[in-house]
């Protein structure tokens, strides 16, 4: 599987510790097995371009992607557009309060952070790692979930997901009005 990779993420996947490289692996595969589903004739995971910010892409198809794996579970979701996924589990995570207030998540409980760190990672992968939220960032609570905003602009669409998988937090950031809705594809290993 690394072999198929792009050179650049080669690299990047064999300075990190091998549990992690297999986790990581585990999305790419996924991804290998959703452009199988999706396209007669799949673009090969080399082609897959990372920008500036690293997010991936397919260019020469304008394929959009993301992937996350958690807790044994990979997904990855495919689009015309600008895409952010993330997956979390439902368990412990004893630093939340810390994350919270260094995230600015206004969370009053573990139970309140988890999704709100599922949807801050979503918005991350949409926008590309290095594009930080300002000072304004913050999560309003509204009928069926949150809606995100940086000072008074409200960020692009953002979705909690609950259920789709059991026992984690599937939150998604995509525009407004795609052309072509994400598809999900979800895998255990």
């Amino acid at each position: 599987m690394l072999s198929r990779l792009p050179g650049q993420k080669q690299k990047a996947l064999l300075d990190v510790l091998p549990a992690a490289r297999q986790l990581s692996l585990s999305g790419y595969a996924l991804l290998e097995a959703a452009l199988s589903h999706t396209f007669r004739v799949p673009p090969p995971l080399s082609a897959l371009h990372y920008d500036a910010a690293g997010k991936p892409s397919f260019p020469n198809i304008g394929l959009h992607i993301s992937l996350s794996h958690a807790g044994g579970r990979a997904v990855c979701a495919l689009s015309d557009q600008p895409v952010g996924l993330d997956l979390e589990p439902f368990a412990p995570m004893p630093a939340w309060r810390g994350l919270a207030r260094e995230m600015r998540l206004d969370a009053q409980s573990e139970k309140q952070f988890l999704p709100l760190w599922a949807l801050w990672e979503s918005w991350l992968k949409y926008f590309g790692r290095f594009q930080l939220p300002g000072d304004g960032f913050r999560a309003v609570p509204v009928a069926g979930g949150f809606a995100l905003f940086d000072g008074l602009t409200p960020l692009p669409a953002f979705g909690l997901i609950p259920g789709w998988i059991a026992g984690f937090h599937l939150a998604i950031c995509v525009p407004n009005r795609p052309v072509l809705p994400p598809t999900f594809y979800d895998w255990r290993f």
